[in-house]
């Protein structure tokens, strides 16, 4: 990593794991880990303040490769919202809001 990312080097990380219920299922795993994969490659070139940077694959979570991404201290928007009831209807929609417009493609207008 680079001096200037904004992750430090030795910052604590997130690993994202895919549990097969199935994992005899060697149709299903593949199938799971085609999608993996795609999902990757459309986080990586992800460029939004409300999206956490993609940090890499590890290999020892299982069947299939787990993602990383930086630490949330306060954890995903849903658990931050269910620890934080006393937020108003209108902060936590706009905090949803921030949410879904950043997992919309960024299309200049024509």
């Amino acid at each position: 990593m680079s001096e200037s990312s904004q992750y430090p080097l030795f910052s604590k990380v997130a690993v994202k794991s895919v549990r097969i219920p199935q994992s005899g299922d060697k149709e299903l795993v593949e199938k799971t880990g085609k999608r993996i994969r795609r999902e990757t490659h459309v986080w990586i070139d992800l460029d939004h303040d409300n999206i956490l940077k993609f940090l890499g694959i590890v290999e020892d979570f299982g069947l299939l490769p787990a993602l990383v991404s930086p630490w949330m201290e306060n954890g995903s928007l849903d658990d931050y919202l269910k620890q934080h009831t006393d937020l108003s209807e209108v902060e936590a929609l706009r905090m949803f809001s921030v949410k879904a417009d950043s997992s919309r493609p960024q299309v200049p207008y024509e």
